[in-house]
């Protein structure tokens, strides 16, 4: 759940099964941090924030608190392929924008596809070629 909170029947049920459902989503982070809190100014149950430099917390917190999740007006994703390009994205709701990064290995033209699996779909596409864009 985005926002809100789960019924009581989706609730995770131990800091264990937190941790471990946080490890399979795939949270693009620097790093993740697993703690077990019990605070009432926290949302009940399995929670994941994100901080400072990309790091992430994963919570599990213990207290029976009436407090649930917001969501940010930012969102975040990056993602490298076998050749070493990396495309990231960044939606910020707040000021309506998107914002691409696009890098790749030095000494060649490189790119990307967007919405498509094969070139034959004719994706928009980005692509660098030395010093030009």
């Amino acid at each position: 759940v985005a926002v809100g909170a789960c019924g009581a029947a989706a609730h995770v049920l131990s800091a264990e099964a937190c941790f471990g459902a946080v490890a399979q989503l795939g949270v693009n982070a620097t790093s993740i941090r697993n703690e077990t809190v019990h605070s009432s100014s926290l949302p009940r149950g399995c929670s994941v924030s994100r901080g400072a430099r990309g790091a992430s917390s994963a919570t599990f917190n213990t207290a029976h608190s009436a407090v649930s999740c917001e969501a940010g007006a930012r969102r975040v994703g990056q993602v490298t392929s076998l050749v070493g390009v990396t495309l990231g994205i960044a939606l910020d709701a707040a000021s309506d924008a998107a914002t691409l990064t696009l890098s790749g290995p030095a000494g060649g033209w490189f790119g990307a596809g967007l919405h498509a699996m094969v070139m034959a779909d004719q994706p928009y596409t980005l692509v660098v070629a030395g010093e030009e864009v």
